[in-house]
């Protein structure tokens, strides 16, 4: 029974060094760099082959000139496919695995919620930078009279990582919906503005405006 504390402690520098191990993997030059460079080279240099022997055979008098133009070509083209699978395939590891793989400060991928308010007769679109469920927890945790600072928003088991919820206090205030408790200490947090409250209305009740 004494013991536990140490265990705790133990399975914790355990997850901790498993993370570590991980994060080094998929930022190691060889998973990040040289493995899709390669891969580039070799689909890039496959297809130059095809377009030149094609051209060639068919007697084309300028070949050797498609074979020029068609190497860069799928060289970047098919860069432009590997980046976007391998950040496809970070941002479900950091999800499944709630490890910020890419030290961006974010977990995932990045959740935008669109609100939409009328205003002059037009309509304003705002792009708030969290999810839906984050913003409707957010939104009845104000209303409930929960503290705003980081701490209690931000962390391990919190709908927020630290930069997430940095992101989320300063889109707040710079719609005026939120300001800084203390500018020179954010993780004291925000206090919401009257436009700030009407948003948090909204997704607390999930009545569309």
């Amino acid at each position: 029974m004494f013991a536990q504390p140490r265990v705790d402690q133990n399975l914790d520098q355990m997850i901790l060094a498993h993370n570590q191990q991980v994060r080094q993997h998929y930022q190691h030059p060889d998973t990040a760099y040289r493995i899709p460079f390669y891969q580039c080279l070799i689909t890039a240099t496959a297809a130059s082959v095809l377009i030149g022997a094609i051209t060639w055979a068919a007697h084309y008098p300028l070949w050797w000139k498609a074979l020029a133009v068609t190497f860069p070509l799928a060289f970047f083209l098919t860069w432009l496919a590997t980046l976007a699978r391998w950040h496809l395939l970070i941002e479900r590891l950091e999800t499944r695995m709630q490890i910020d793989l890419n030290m961006n400060g974010r977990i995932g991928e990045q959740k935008i919620t669109t609100l939409w308010l009328q205003s002059g007769g037009r309509g304003n679109r705002y792009d708030i930078p969290t999810s839906l469920s984050n913003m409707q927890t957010f939104a009845k945790g104000v209303l409930s009279g929960l503290p705003l600072s980081q701490r209690t928003w931000s962390g391990k088991g919190k709908p927020f990582s630290d930069q997430e919820y940095d992101d989320f206090q300063e889109y707040l205030c710079s719609k005026q919906w939120a300001e800084w408790v203390d500018e020179e200490a954010p993780t004291l947090g925000i206090r919401m503005k009257s436009a700030g409250m009407a948003v948090m209305r909204h997704y607390a009740s999930e009545v569309s405006f």
